[in-house]
């Protein structure tokens, strides 16, 4: 089938382009692009059953319940305020692409040096453990994040990818694609350095109380389980996508 000029064909996505399956959203390579991936809603928003069970829905603007939407905003707004520093630490976004399976946010795939796609810092602590290099990493983001001024959501280890730049143990490089933005109902954070500052030591600390976590799984032989591992199929179970 021929599309017409003014409609723009729809990738064709499939289990082949699938690189992981969250609870909201599945993430796949884009078929005609190397670089970048598009993210898919599992259901179209005003389908979200968050959506339906909340009575104050009507009131609430889409992006509280668009993933994609919420996510193209904030990186956008980053990458306005970071200028070319964005892609130390974030991937960019280019906007929505219609998929056989809805319409898709397009967004940079983060990968090593040799093409594969880069490990969450969940699963590369568990293949690795907590080396001098990777510590250099996070302490590099999050100093990052105080000197540009930038507060982030849920830093957490599965929606902090460790990319490798090279062959050497300290090209090292975290990352950050999901949990962008504020949480916060009164933006005096955005305000005041100091109160910046002591959300992005909290949220350092809260990211690293699961890294600690992690890391006695792993001295108690507990096999890795729950987000940002990945599966036997080697799709990642990225539930927070």
């Amino acid at each position: 089938m021929v599309a017409s000029k003014n409609t723009v064909a729809a990738l064709e996505l499939s289990e082949a382009h699938l690189i992981s399956k969250g609870g909201h959203r599945s993430c796949y390579r884009h078929p005609s692009d190397s670089t970048k991936c598009i993210k898919v809603l599992h259901q179209p928003w005003r389908e979200i059953d968050r959506r339906l069970r909340d009575p104050l829905r009507i009131l609430r603007r889409r992006r509280n319940y668009d993933e994609n939407l919420s996510e193209y905003l904030e990186l956008t707004k980053l990458e306005k305020q970071l200028g070319d520093a964005h892609s130390k630490h974030f991937p960019r976004a280019y906007g929505f692409e219609p998929t056989n399976l809805g319409e898709g946010l397009v967004v940079d795939l983060v990968q090593d040096h040799n093409g594969a796609a880069s490990l969450t810092l969940k699963t590369f602590l568990w293949e690795n453990n907590l080396t001098p290099a990777l510590e250099k990493a996070i302490d590099a983001f999050w100093n990052f994040l105080k000197q540009r001024e930038v507060i982030v959501r849920d830093p957490f280890p599965h929606n902090l990818l460790v990319k490798r730049n090279g062959s050497g143990e300290n090209d090292l490089q975290i990352i950050q694609i999901d949990g962008f933005g504020y949480s916060d109902f009164l933006p005096f954070s955005r305000m005041f350095r100091g109160l910046r500052n002591r959300k992005l030591d909290n949220r350092r600390e809260r990211m690293e109380r699961q890294m600690r976590k992690h890391l006695a799984d792993i001295v108690n032989g507990v096999p890795p389980r729950g987000k940002g591992i990945v599966q036997a199929d080697n799709h990642l179970d990225a539930s927070d996508l």
